[in-house]
């Protein structure tokens, strides 16, 4: 049934795990005509796997779920931004393995495994204030001008 309760003619697919694997059983709800062969509704079924993968992912390394803006427009820029941000982190992962598989090794750039020298995006930005604060503060002492920003009592 959908939501104003009338039923939709559907076909409920199932996948079970092979006879030596081990995992549950998934489901996969399909409308598509009953003149579509089987292939193809699996085919479908099985293609929501990388839309899941990449939304994962970019929740998880390109900050996807961070948008706090309230513009639709801005929303739009967020996405494009973290889409193309993604795009390149699959062609430089691509790209590392073949140059690695051309030297007899392989590795990944881009993994959701944890790595001690990535930083969370709250404490990416404060470390970035603080640099942009302090070349600010140089370059006002460099040219005389902290005066005007700072009072005389410190």
């Amino acid at each position: 049934m959908d939501g104003a309760g009338s039923r939709q003619v559907g076909w409920l697919l199932g996948q079970r795990p092979g006879r030596s694997q081990h995992g549950d059983c998934k489901y996969f709800w399909s409308d598509f005509p009953a003149t579509t062969a089987l292939a193809t509704m699996v085919e479908y079924a099985h293609r929501r796997h990388w839309v899941e993968q990449y939304h994962e992912e970019a929740k998880t390394e390109l900050s996807w779920d961070q948008y706090q803006g309230r513009r639709w427009d801005g929303f739009h820029r967020h996405a494009v931004t973290v889409m193309l941000s993604y795009s390149f982190l699959m062609w430089l992962e691509r790209w590392q393995r073949e140059r690695c598989r051309m030297r007899g090794r392989l590795r990944t750039a881009f993994s959701l495994t944890p790595d001690r020298r990535r930083v969370p995006l709250p404490e990416l930005h404060r470390r970035i204030g603080e640099w942009l604060r302090r070349t600010a503060i140089r370059e006002l002492i460099a040219l005389e001008l902290i005066g005007l920003y700072c009072s005389r009592k410190l």
